[in-house]
């Protein structure tokens, strides 16, 4: 299903995957958001510019999911960690691990990660893992040359694992990074 709202410059829009669109527009202090999803096997992906509200509109969405498959854990990664946007993931999240990962070097970055990643794989049954910052996330991975087992997790997560109930979502600025 396709869910479109916009006005010309006003419109800030990103895609979830290839099933879903977001769009999202503002008028001064006005947030108007739409969202038409049942709760998808595929992967998804939000890309959006910076402000465009990816972390709000995408904690609705989960919340949705939350409604319709409570038996789903939601694992939330955020590497931001901004105080303004703690209140997004109340009530929808099962599992949230913050960092203000810009003033992480990149082998901190990739060690915390990979350590959000070592619980997530840990839990059972039903699971989504949803992140924030992929663009920032890839590139650390990419400086510490570690870029290769996040490719290969991802991957793998997105190949074979929906068969065995794992979900992943990125939530992205720029859908077409180099790697």
């Amino acid at each position: 299903m396709i869910a479109t709202v916009g006005c010309g410059s006003l419109a800030k829009c990103f895609r979830i995957c290839n099933s879903t669109s977001i769009a999202l527009l503002t008028f001064q202090s006005f947030f108007f958001y739409s969202f038409y999803s049942e709760y998808s096997e595929s992967d998804r992906r939000g890309v959006g510019i910076p402000g465009a509200g990816k972390g709000l509109l995408v904690s609705n969405a989960l919340r949705r999911i939350k409604q319709l498959h409570p038996q789903t854990t939601i694992f939330y990664i955020d590497p931001k960690n901004d105080p303004k946007e703690t209140g997004y993931f109340s009530g929808c999240v099962d599992v949230l691990k913050r960092a203000s990962t810009p003033s992480m070097t990149p082998v901190e970055i990739v060690s915390w990660f990979q350590n959000c990643i070592k619980e997530f794989n840990a839990l059972r049954g039903d699971k989504l893992l949803a992140f924030d910052e992929g663009t920032q996330i890839g590139s650390q991975f990419k400086i510490a040359k570690q870029l290769d087992w996040l490719k290969g997790k991802l991957t793998s997560y997105t190949s074979c694992g929906d068969s065995a109930g794992i979900r992943v979502w990125i939530l992205a600025q720029n859908p077409h990074t180099e790697d």
